[in-house]
């Protein structure tokens, strides 16, 4: 697991850094922005056709730099930090919450990373079924699980919390570690962490203690 917490330094998708090499016009456009927030830019009203499709492809491009960063990386204190910069360039603008997978193999390498849904955790298609039968497909032994707030506030809801200890409890009989739960946000820190928190190792706690309760009752 991580060894400490990531120190997060929000980076990626600025465009101020490539003002150097915009047209003086099209950089004094976007120079009072939140160079994160792609609908902030592409909503002002004097930018051409063009340039908005130049905006559009900078951020695939810049988001696809972020995924291949973590991707096939051990899960340590510093791939920690380049998930949670991906994530807040790829929901940085979302105005609904979408849920995510990193699936990891035997080794903690981070092997996939996909999007389950969009939708709030509890309208949303997050069977714990399907995610057991998705990290079996790609031989994976630990399981991450990142969703954004809109709002900004990373704080864990009670559904939040409800889904996490179902997930915890779901996956611990079948040898299946469920590292973390990240909620994205804004704010200093930008993130909630479940494992940070200790709530990821209260909630085995729990299952392990519940188990044995039952095994003695037999």
């Amino acid at each position: 697991m991580v060894e400490k917490k990531a120190v997060v330094e929000k980076s990626g998708f600025t465009f101020g850094v490539f003002a150097p090499y915009l047209k003086k016009s099209l950089a004094e456009k976007i120079a009072a922005y939140d160079y994160r927030r792609l609908s902030e830019v592409l909503a002002l009203p004097t930018l051409s056709e063009q340039e908005a499709g130049f905006f559009t492809a900078l951020k695939g491009f810049s988001e696809a730099y972020l995924l291949n960063k973590f991707i096939g990386e051990k899960y340590s204190a510093n791939s920690q930090r380049d998930i949670i910069n991906y994530f807040h360039m790829a929901c940085g603008d979302a105005k609904k919450e979408s849920v995510y997978l990193l699936f990891l193999n035997a080794k903690s390498k981070i092997i996939s990373a996909v999007k389950v849904c969009d939708g709030t955790l509890t309208h949303s298609l997050v069977y714990p079924r399907e995610i057991i039968l998705q990290a079996i497909t790609k031989g994976a032994l630990s399981i991450i699980l990142v969703h954004n707030h809109p709002s900004g506030d990373p704080t864990p809801s009670e559904a939040d919390k409800i889904m996490t200890k179902k997930l915890v409890f779901s996956m611990a009989p079948i040898d299946i570690s469920f590292l973390d739960h990240v909620i994205i946000g804004e704010g200093s820190k930008g993130y909630f962490s479940f494992y940070e928190d200790g709530l990821i190792e209260q909630y085995k706690q729990s299952f392990k203690r519940i188990s044995e309760e039952s095994e003695r009752g037999f």
